[in-house]
C-alpha cells in the first residue's frame, strides 16, 4: 500500500520540486547516482579553484526528529484532493507520537525529502552552491 501510495501520489506531486541534487528512493538517482555526481563535482573544483572545500552534514536522529505537524503543514500546501489528505493523514497517523517517522517504511524516505526540500532549495538557489 505505501509503494502504491508514493509511485502513484506522493512522487507525481514532489518529485518535480526537488532539487536534481536529492537522491533518496528515486528511480534513477540513488546512492550509485550520487557518489558519480560528488566525485564529477570534486573533478571541475580541482579543475576551477585547484583547492575547494567539502562540506559533510548529517542530521543526526533525523527520521527520529521529523515533526509530523509541520510535514502535514508542507503536504497539504501542495495537495487538494480531500480523500489523498485524508490517506496521508491515515498514514502519518498510523505510529505513535507527533515525533519521527518508521524507519525502513516506503512513505517515511519520501516524506523525509519532502521535510527537507526546502532547505535543498535555499542552499541550491539563494546560497547559489553549485555543487
Amino acid at each position: 500500500m505505501h509503494q502504491w501510495y508514493v509511485e502513484s501520489f506522493i512522487k507525481p506531486y514532489f518529485v518535480p520540486l526537488f532539487i536534481e541534487n536529492t537522491y533518496a528512493g528515486i528511480k534513477g538517482r540513488g546512492m550509485h547516482k550520487a557518489s558519480k555526481d560528488v566525485q564529477i563535482a570534486m573533478r571541475k573544483a580541482k579543475r576551477k579553484w585547484n583547492d575547494y572545500y567539502i562540506l559533510k552534514m548529517d542530521v543526526t536522529k533525523y527520521f527520529q526528529n521529523i515533526d509530523k505537524r509541520i510535514l502535514w503543514d508542507i503536504l497539504k500546501r501542495k495537495m487538494k484532493d480531500k480523500k489523498l489528505l485524508w490517506l496521508t493523514r491515515e498514514i502519518l497517523l498510523s505510529t505513535d507520537g507527533l515525533i519521527g517517522l518508521p524507519l525502513g517504511n516506503y512513505t517515511s524516505q519520501m516524506f523525509a525529502n519532502i521535510y527537507l526540500n526546502k532547505i535543498d532549495q535555499y542552499i541550491k538557489h539563494k546560497l547559489k552552491c553549485k555543487f
